[in-house]
C-alpha cells in the first residue's frame, strides 16, 4: 500500500497517436472544451483557461479569497497546467460533427 502505481507488465515507452494520423483518420479522437464559454452569461470573445478543481482549491485560505475575489472582478487567474500542458502546436480549425450526431 502507498507505493504507487502496479502495472502488470512494465511500460518502457509511449506513443503519440496525434503523430501517427491526422485528425481525420485517428482511430480514438477526445474533443476537450476547457477553453470553451461554459455559458451564454459568460462574455464573449474573452477565452481563458480556467483552473481545474485542484487549482481552485490550492494553497492558503487567503490565496483562495484572493482568486475568489479576481474571478468576481472580471479577471480570474489561468490555469498554468491547461495552457502549457493542452494549447501546443498551431491553432487548426477541424470538423467536430462526430462529436454531436443529429437526434433522431
Amino acid at each position: 500500500m502507498g507505493t504507487g502505481p502496479q502495472f502488470a507488465r512494465p511500460v518502457e515507452e509511449f506513443r503519440w497517436l496525434r503523430d501517427e494520423h491526422p485528425w481525420e483518420d485517428a482511430p480514438m479522437r477526445c474533443l476537450h472544451v476547457c477553453f470553451l464559454r461554459r455559458s451564454s452569461r459568460q462574455r464573449a470573445g474573452r477565452q481563458h483557461a480556467r483552473l481545474s478543481y485542484v487549482e481552485r482549491i490550492a494553497g492558503s485560505r487567503r490565496a483562495i479569497v484572493r482568486r475568489r475575489v479576481a474571478e468576481l472582478l472580471g479577471r480570474p487567474q489561468e490555469s498554468w497546467w491547461k495552457l502549457n500542458k493542452y494549447r501546443q502546436g498551431e491553432q487548426v480549425t477541424v470538423s467536430v460533427a462526430g462529436f454531436f450526431p443529429r437526434a433522431a
